[in-house]
């Protein structure tokens, strides 16, 4: 394994316990809703292996949390503030209409009937 390789599955072992954490879970309670072994969630959290993409799906799900979360290198001291804001910030552009061609051409004509 590279540096480079070890230092993503550090911070993917380190995520996955800290989100599993702030959901109060416990390995074995993760395990159960993932419907995987204790064992396998240990080592995740261990870096000894990656989980599948299926169990990475289903990981992320479980964990309340977008799949690029777990990737996200947190500063130790603040992991909390870090992805609360995140959080935040995806609470407020879910709410805002979804950008598409359909969208901005009906903003282009608003703008323009304003401006007559």
């Amino acid at each position: 394994m590279t540096k480079t390789e070890r230092r993503i599955a550090e911070i993917l072992s380190g995520n996955i316990k800290r989100f599993r954490m702030k959901n109060g879970l416990s390995q074995e309670k993760l395990a159960e809703l993932m419907d995987i072994s204790p064992t396998t969630v240990s080592n995740y959290e261990t870096c000894d292996i990656w989980p599948s993409r299926q169990n990475f799906a289903r990981l992320a799900d479980v964990l309340g949390v977008k799949p690029y979360q777990l990737f996200m290198d947190f500063p130790s001291e603040i992991p909390d503030v870090a992805s609360d804001v995140l959080e935040r910030l995806e609470e407020r552009f879910a709410q805002q209409e979804p950008f598409s061609a359909r969208s901005a051409r009906k903003r282009v004509k608003k703008g323009r009937q304003e401006t007559r």
